[in-house]
């Protein structure tokens, strides 16, 4: 009794497998239990929340998890949103910094003369930040140092060409 229960035991795993994806499967104790998936499908809030969100500056770790989805997903489905929300970021960031940098003149209301805006100055910072950063200009600064070596007895040995300089008084 105990060969005929283990073959159709192991016919019955047979079955199962033959007729279950492997990949969908999990063994346990002898039997397959199928895996359990979860498919994510993204909505239109899911959409705009991604899109502010990559606008305000998040990283896809807090994104994701203020979605609830891993990395993967959210790269996988809100690709778009991402790269355009953050290219409205860097957009915004610039104009900003050039308004700055530029500065602005005074607005007047044309009917009665009076002053809507001040005038903003032109900021020097911002200027060469943004001569740093678009323009590739590079601040260089030298450095003279003057050392004297006033101890007695230093000697150096060079390890190219072991030649020795020595710094005594004798």
């Amino acid at each position: 009794m105990k060969k005929s229960k283990n073959k159709e035991k192991s016919k019955n795993k047979e079955s199962i497998s033959e007729l279950a994806d492997p990949r969908m499967s999990i063994k346990r104790n002898g039997f397959e239990k199928p895996k359990r998936i979860y498919r994510y499908t993204p909505t239109a809030a899911d959409r705009k929340l991604v899109y502010s969100l990559a606008a305000y500056g998040a990283v896809n770790e807090d994104i994701s998890s203020a979605i609830g989805v891993c990395k993967a997903s959210l790269v996988k489905n809100f690709r778009e949103e991402l790269n355009t929300g953050r290219a409205i970021a860097k957009n915004t960031i610039a104009n900003r910094i050039y308004q700055i940098a530029v500065g602005r003149e005074a607005q007047l209301d044309q009917v009665t003369g009076e002053v809507i805006s001040k005038a903003v100055p032109p900021n020097l910072q911002a200027l060469i930040f943004l001569c740093k950063v678009r323009l590739n200009w590079k601040e260089t600064q030298v450095v003279e140092q003057n050392v004297e070596m006033k101890s007695a007895g230093v000697q150096i040995y060079l390890p190219d060409n072991s030649m020795r300089i020595a710094n005594d008084k004798s």
